[in-house]
């Protein structure tokens, strides 16, 4: 009854372990989806701030040069002013106008055309600016104020600069104080230079801080509400203060992921499957443990047959290893099983053919399901050396590792009668190669008699020859 039961039991313990861990992914993909949202405002707002400091500083910076020519000239008459303010006014469609006040007092004026109204009283007595005017002079820096409301009906930044002047081969802006230059910048071309305007990346902003003072001033571009909507927030460094440029996705933030659902389901059909996988695994496992239980009989009778059979068999890795031996083969060697087991099986061959063994082990594994023949020698542990003939071939086991069964057969005695046949072989050829020898010798002592007996035989006729002309001359 219990194992008819327990692959129930595991196919609810594995949809139930399926479904904690769906829970905890989906948790991990929400926050990891929330995160990725605010990166990725965080990055489109990065760039947002970058090109609003840029195009900010890149307008002051242009009027630079109109301010260090008052340091140094400070009786700047209205047409050297005007050319000059002309050039820096060139391509920058944002400055609306640049004054200059001596002791605070408008004596030099550049308007773009629709700027007429801006003619104005003393730069101290417009309304709200005198805090941003006096901080100009306190601090003898650079001040943005505003946006203010120009007369024109546009709203502009105020730039105020300090101008002191530069005594004759003294430092610069190192005598007294002369006045100031004034420059109006449109808030609406300098933020559309910067992208606010543009939503086609799906982001919408809002700006604060108002005359420069950050989180602590007005809001000047956006929904005011947005700074509640747990906003991406980053701080713009204008000269003397700052801004607070938050924003969020159109929209708002997402509440949950675009894959929620489908991620959900997902879970669920994986459940489904963890539960048959655990089911048919559980079972299969049961009837399995039946069959291994039937075949302990069989597996006996198995190693009664590797153990006792009069052949050497070894099982070794891929890194030369023994695993098994039986007890004939070990015997056969002088060892016992044990002495064998976990040792090199290179050790037991002979150190001249250790290379060899390797190599062919090595092809053996390369080559699975392929057999492997070789002869070599092995040295018993006595030190007696005999010869085998061996079989091999590489097979994976259960457990996923290739191992290669070997089996040994003592070809001693045919590997000495082979030498005994091949020595009784090379002294057939050498008793004939004597043989030969003699032989060849014979022939050349005969052909040395002849030719002494031609060289007789020519003697003997050139004696006659000469005797038969003697007995001529004396008849």
């Amino acid at each position: 009854m219990q194992s008819r039961s327990l692959p129930y039991v595991m196919a609810l313990l594995a949809a139930a372990a399926v479904l904690a861990v769906v829970w905890v992914v989906d948790r991990l993909e929400q926050a990891r989806f929330h995160e990725a949202n605010r990166t990725s405002v965080i990055h489109r707002l990065s760039a947002i701030r970058a090109r609003l400091e840029g195009a900010l500083n890149a307008h002051l910076f242009l009027t630079r040069g109109l301010v260090g020519r008052v340091s140094t000239h400070p009786s700047i008459d209205e047409q050297e002013f005007q050319a000059l303010a002309k050039e820096v006014l060139t391509d920058q469609s944002a400055i609306r106008s640049i004054e200059l006040a001596k002791n605070t007092v408008a004596t030099h004026l550049y308007l773009r055309e629709g700027n007429e109204k801006a003619r104005g009283p003393r730069l101290l007595d417009l309304p709200n600016q005198q805090l941003a005017f006096q901080r100009a002079l306190d601090t003898r820096q650079t001040v943005v104020a505003g946006p203010v409301d120009l007369a024109q009906g546009r709203a502009a930044f105020v730039s105020r600069i300090p101008i002191y002047l530069t005594p004759p081969g003294g430092p610069p802006a190192g005598g007294p104080y002369w006045g100031l230059a004034t420059i109006l910048i449109d808030k609406d071309t300098l933020l559309k230079e910067a992208g606010l305007f543009d939503d086609s990346e799906g982001v919408q902003y809002a700006l604060r801080g108002k005359d420069g003072l950050g989180a602590q001033g007005e809001v000047f571009f956006g929904d005011t509400a947005l700074f509640e909507l747990n906003p991406v927030a980053l701080d713009v460094f204008i000269p003397n203060g700052s801004w607070q440029l938050a924003a969020i996705p159109v929209g708002g933030w997402a509440a949950v992921s675009p894959s929620f659902s489908l991620f959900r389901i997902g879970g669920a059909l994986l459940a489904i499957i963890a539960a048959g996988l655990a089911f048919f695994v559980t079972l299969t496992r049961i009837r399995l443990r039946e069959r291994e239980q039937a075949l302990r009989g069989s597996e006996k009778r198995y190693r009664i047959l590797y153990e006792d059979n009069p052949a050497m068999y070894f099982t070794v890795d891929q890194e030369g290893t023994v695993l098994s031996v039986n007890w004939f083969g070990a015997a056969q060697l002088g060892y016992t099983v044990d002495e064998l087991l976990g040792q090199s099986v290179l050790n037991i061959f002979h150190p001249d053919d250790r290379d060899a063994v390797l190599q062919q082990l090595n092809g053996c594994f390369e080559n699975a399901e392929q057999l492997f023949r070789w002869e070599f020698r092995k040295v018993r542990k006595d030190g007696g050396v005999i010869w085998v003939r061996e079989a091999a071939r590489a097979i994976r086991a259960m457990d996923g590792k290739t191992l290669a069964l070997i089996v040994c057969e003592d070809i001693t005695e045919l590997k000495r009668a082979e030498e005994s046949l091949r020595q009784s072989h090379d002294e057939l050829e050498l008793r004939v190669e004597e043989r030969t020898g003699l032989l060849r010798d014979s022939e050349a002592a005969l052909r040395d008699s002849q030719k002494d007996l031609q060289d007789l035989a020519g003697k003997l006729l050139k004696a006659q020859e000469e005797e038969r002309r003697r007995l001529a001359r004396e008849l």
